[in-house]
């Protein structure tokens, strides 16, 4: 099936590419932003769509321009709203975006599927899979690649011989920890212990017990922050938060939602959570980098003088989390049409999967590289420390200090760097 609309068969191909994003109800702010920061990336690619697609990567010379033409569809932040908006896509799009929500996007991959369509997801979760469309790429890893990345971190500190593990249950806990148990096997590293709950359940002493007994001192977590803030309270009774211990925390609980209380003031006030912030002191942990860099900076330069209510979200320099993320699919899915088409391969959704084979651009979100399926961003993490800012309203909070990263899938272990020393406590 051809994707694409030739306007001039010589000169100039429209690719027409479409967003299935929540623009209305309880998720729209961030699907907003998101949405904006796609036809912001559509308006960068028309203005370049020659120099876009790197020559060296065409098995011939090619001039043809490249055009987007971009439409976005309003899930109204429900899943039958994410049905509705992706039957219209199929129709009208040769490629799909599909959001951060995990919900929504789960609720349309058959639907894209059946449709033939090719997919692009900046969607963290675990339970997308190729399976379910093998016509998808992913410009944000899988959750569970950070199970690999913290048994790497542990190793890198010599900690990997005294570690304890706890996590959920729930998809997200149990992809982590079952992708961290794989990868200390794999480097001949030993987990004392490892347990997992319910999700908000509230008897965990038999938990926390088995791996405090089990004398680990390094123990990681794999859970969001509200779960994590209620093992922290039990440990801290067990006095497993003292300076004999390490904790280290997946990407849902290395927030400051914990840290700081509003005032009886004003709730645009906050201040630090002292007992919180005893309990937590010392920590480390992973994050999605985010938007980053040169080109990053450059784009909220005139992110910032963009009319808010035009393209909602902007204005202010400052984006949404996942709004470079929905930049950079926009240039990954303009990058597969466009070498196929530039190739002059049979253009399908197998061909436009297989065109991102082992390619990698520069992104909003830094070096967006793909794996030799064309189907998954190699892995990257911010590596952060719950230490010292020199933001007066927040003195605390989780700041950036390296960096892991995976981006040669045949090496058993990924790459870690730091900028900073990391500010911890641990066996004295």
């Amino acid at each position: 099936m051809w994707f694409v609309l030739l306007a001039n068969c010589n000169s100039k191909v429209l690719i027409l590419a479409s967003l299935i994003a929540p623009l209305t109800g309880g998720n729209s702010t961030s699907g907003s932003s998101e949405s904006s920061a796609t036809r912001f990336a559509v308006a960068y690619v028309n203005k370049n769509s020659y120099s876009f697609i790197d020559q060296k990567l065409l098995t011939q010379p090619s001039s043809t321009n490249y055009t987007l033409v971009f439409s976005a569809h309003d899930t109204q932040s429900t899943e039958n709203g994410a049905l509705n908006a992706a039957e219209k896509a199929v129709i009208d799009s040769a490629f799909i975006i599909t959001s951060s929500s995990e919900s929504e996007t789960l609720a349309i991959l058959p639907i894209i599927f059946s449709g033939n369509r090719y997919q692009v997801s900046y969607c963290t979760s675990n339970q997308i899979t190729n399976a379910q469309n093998p016509y998808l790429s992913r410009v944000v890893p899988a959750d569970k690649n950070q199970g690999t990345a913290m048994a790497d971190l542990l190793h890198y500190f010599g900690w990997a011989f005294t570690v304890g593990s706890i996590s959920t249950s729930d998809v997200y806990g149990s992809g982590i920890l079952a992708a961290f148990l794989k990868q200390m096997t794999a480097t001949n590293a030993t987990v004392l212990a490892s347990q997992q709950f319910y999700p908000s359940d509230e008897q965990l002493w038999s938990v926390l017990k088995v791996i405090k007994e089990s004398t680990a001192r390094a123990i990681v977590s794999f859970m969001d922050s509200s779960d994590f803030h209620l093992v922290m309270r039990f440990a801290e009774r067990m006095n497993m938060t003292s300076e004999k211990y390490v904790w280290l925390c997946s990407d849902a609980c290395t927030t400051s939602d914990y840290l700081y209380r509003q005032t009886a003031v004003s709730v645009a006030q906050s201040i630090l959570d002292e007992a919180n912030f005893g309990r937590m002191r010392g920590m480390m942990g992973l994050r999605l980098p985010g938007g980053n860099g040169e080109m990053y900076n450059e784009f909220l330069d005139m992110w910032s003088g963009l009319d808010p209510i035009e393209y909602p979200g902007a204005g202010a320099r400052a984006a949404s989390f996942y709004a470079p993320y929905a930049y950079d699919a926009i240039l990954a899915g303009a990058s597969a049409l466009g070498l196929a088409i530039a190739n002059n391969v049979v253009v399908t959704s197998e061909s436009i999967v297989m065109s991102l084979s082992n390619f990698s651009f520069q992104g909003l979100t830094g070096n967006v590289s793909f794996d030799s399926t064309g189907t998954q961003r190699l892995p990257e993490y911010a590596i952060v420390n719950l230490r010292q800012t020199s933001e007066p309203s927040r003195p605390f909070d989780f700041v950036a200090i390296g960096n892991w990263s995976k981006l040669d899938a045949s090496k058993k272990q990924g790459v870690i760097t730091f900028d900073y020393n990391p500010h911890f406590f641990f066996f004295k």
